[in-house]
């Protein structure tokens, strides 16, 4: 039993995840490189060249990336429509506006990170484990939010400036009232339209278009469900005299305050 008691070799839940996090974050991509560096500059140069990247934001790139990777990969294999997007290859010397990072960026890491995020406080506020350590089982998945988050102002020149700031934070209330924003050519209306036409099947080019809708119950509905389910058996009702039986069953409570 990995799990044992025994002084000597417990092994908690809570190292096991932060073993996960660790190897999730790339850590044995990296051997090769701090090889190489090794080898090339010597022991000292290669340690320092190492926290100067992750400070300068490489693990939070890498979270970044891989989301990236991972939804234009999961929608192109469930709705199709995959294509090459010219990036270009020069340095982004320009300044992109929050409407533009939102219209890229929006659906596919700030939504999810913003709802990991919101997970995360509730489990904060539910969790009732005495021996568990909250910051050691969570830190991985806390580096997600603020990677999903903060990544697309972060590697964005200027994007904190003050100035620059107020005038973004000012374009993006007025394009999420109506206005046609210039930098992407459309509203917010406009905009989450074109986003949902896939899953909508707008183009009718999805031959079994409920396929993906069950798939798309199973992945969004399911999880939540099972959480709602997990955190609803935790309730723990007290009633100083008999009452009403309905209300000494959880599930029914949470039923009822929901309706």
């Amino acid at each position: 039993n990995p799990f044992t008691t025994s002084a000597e070799s417990q092994i908690s839940v809570r190292d096991t995840l932060n073993m996960e996090y660790a190897l999730q974050l790339g850590t044995v991509t990296n051997l090769p490189y701090l090889a190489m560096r090794l080898m090339e500059s010597g022991l000292v140069r290669t340690v320092v060249d190492f926290i100067m990247q992750i400070l300068a934001g490489s693990l939070m790139f890498f979270v970044f990336k891989q989301q990236t990777n991972s939804f234009a990969f999961s929608n192109s294999l469930t709705y199709g429509g995959a294509k090459y997007i010219a990036t270009g290859r020069g340095f982004a010397l320009s300044s992109s506006t929050f409407v533009r990072l939102f219209a890229n960026y929006g659906r596919s890491h700030l939504y999810q990170g913003f709802e990991l995020g919101c997970l995360l406080v509730a489990l904060a506020c539910v969790s009732q484990c005495e021996s568990c350590s909250y910051p050691g089982l969570t830190w991985g998945m806390w580096l997600v939010v603020v990677s999903l988050c903060a990544a697309p102002f972060w590697f964005n020149p200027l994007s904190f400036d003050t100035e620059k700031v107020k005038a973004d934070f000012h374009s993006w209330v007025q394009w999420l009232s109506g206005e046609i924003d210039p930098s992407i050519g459309m509203n917010w209306y406009a905009w989450n339209r074109s986003q949902l036409a896939r899953i909508r099947n707008v183009t009718g080019c999805q031959t079994d278009h409920w396929l993906s809708g069950v798939r798309a119950f199973v992945m969004h509905c399911v999880p939540y469900a099972l959480l709602v389910l997990g955190a609803v058996s935790r309730i723990s009702i007290t009633l100083s005299d008999e009452g009403n039986e309905v209300l000494r069953n959880q599930y029914l409570l949470f039923a009822i305050a929901t309706n």
